[in-house]
């Protein structure tokens, strides 16, 4: 159980900092 919720919060995690990436890129992209 334990470990099911602690791979939960880490995708969550990576899928947060992916978004950012992807925002970040597209904001730039934008800029130009």
């Amino acid at each position: 159980m334990l470990k099911m919720i602690s791979l939960f919060v880490y995708g969550l995690l990576s899928f947060r900092k992916l978004t950012l990436c992807v925002f970040a890129l597209y904001f730039r992209y934008r800029s130009y």
